[in-house]
């Protein structure tokens, strides 16, 4: 069975992130263009690649209830902490719909738990005209950025812990995806809804600028 670029492109997303994507967030992320006329137009195209991919076992879908949106996977397993995933996708999809260039995305970093015992629930490099930055995202529906000291720490000993300095590289930026403001001043913050995400992009860019 034919499967497109793009539907490459799906398949192998999820399956180097370990994520899990609404058909939504798939119609948005991979299938929409410039030249696209309207989402729906854009999901009519999605729906029906996505059943293409998983006909052929390319990647697999689930939801809880008839009625619900599918969500698709790779996993050999039904995933679990659907609810946390989808919101870090959401958060990646809502960076690509605002053309912010994310070069590369670990989810569930380790490289600093041992040391430092924190592992952000992902790790991203964004391209700026050549500029990268890496990010260390934390994400939760239910509470407030919580780690304050342990990423204190990581700034304190940026410049004389290597294992720190390989981590977050040149320039680095911490976020927290949440509803309650953190109370961390150096930590970027974005509401679950992605709805201060505007003012996210106008201060990043700020900080690139500057850079």
């Amino acid at each position: 069975m034919a499967i497109t670029t793009r539907d490459a492109e799906v398949v192998n997303f999820i399956e180097d992130t370990k994520l899990l994507m609404t058909a939504n967030q798939i119609g948005r992320y991979f299938y929409k263009t410039s030249k696209s006329k309207t989402m729906e137009s854009v999901m009519v195209i999605a729906r029906r690649r996505l059943a293409t991919l998983v006909k052929g076992h390319y990647i697999k879908r689930m939801r809880d209830f008839s009625g619900q949106e599918y969500i698709y996977y790779q996993a050999k397993k039904p995933p679990k902490k659907v609810d946390h995933k989808l919101l870090i996708s959401e958060f990646l999809t809502t960076m690509k719909e605002n053309h912010i260039n994310v070069i590369d995305i670990q989810l569930e970093y380790k490289g600093v738990q041992e040391r430092y015992h924190l592992r952000p629930d992902l790790r991203i490099v964004m391209d700026f005209n050549g500029i990268e930055v890496v990010a260390f995202v934390e994400v939760d529906r239910t509470k407030t950025f919580s780690n304050s000291e342990k990423y204190m720490n990581l700034i304190k000993n940026y410049r004389t812990d290597e294992t720190v300095s390989q981590a977050l590289t040149s320039n680095f930026i911490f976020i927290s995806v949440c509803d309650k403001k953190p109370q961390m001043d150096k930590v970027f913050w974005i509401k679950t809804d992605m709805s201060n995400f505007s003012k996210f992009k106008f201060d990043l860019l700020e900080i690139i600028n500057r850079m």
